[in-house]
């Protein structure tokens, strides 16, 4: 049975660490955004270096491109411009969502994932109780 072909549909998660390491190399100055400067560099690794009507051409390309993939024309480039212009048959609600579980998390954010609501402590009190063989009750916190 043949496979449907999925290219461009799905974003697996090497695909995004490798696109992730990618636009990271482009981000020169670390700034979480990849401005047309920083992006041209990339242009001009390929032979032929800066000289001559070859390098006019790849500048012009990159323009070209990079306002492509700049979506909302702010002169800078997101990942998620980056993945949406390299994956152009994924919705943006998809590519929030891929973005999310494949990002690495801040230590803040996985911070705020282990915060319990009072109700939620409650909750697990009285489950912990129901284990609580010897009663020697353990509160969380």
């Amino acid at each position: 049975m043949r496979r449907k072909a999925t290219k461009g549909k799905i974003i697996t998660q090497k695909e995004f660490e490798i696109l992730r390491n990618i636009f990271a190399d482009q981000d020169t100055d670390e700034s979480g955004v990849v401005d047309f400067q920083e992006f041209l560099r990339a242009f001009e690794v390929y032979p032929g270096g800066h000289n001559g009507p070859a390098s006019i051409l790849r500048r012009d390309t990159a323009a070209c491109v990079f306002s492509q993939m700049d979506a909302n024309n702010d002169g800078v480039m997101t990942f998620r411009e980056l993945l949406m212009a390299y994956y152009p048959r994924c919705d943006a609600e998809y590519v929030d969502r891929i973005m999310s579980m494949y990002e690495p998390k801040t230590d803040a954010e996985r911070k705020l994932e282990t915060v319990l609501t009072s109700e939620q402590e409650e909750e697990l009190e009285y489950v912990m109780g129901k284990f609580d063989m010897n009663q020697v009750a353990c509160k969380p916190g």
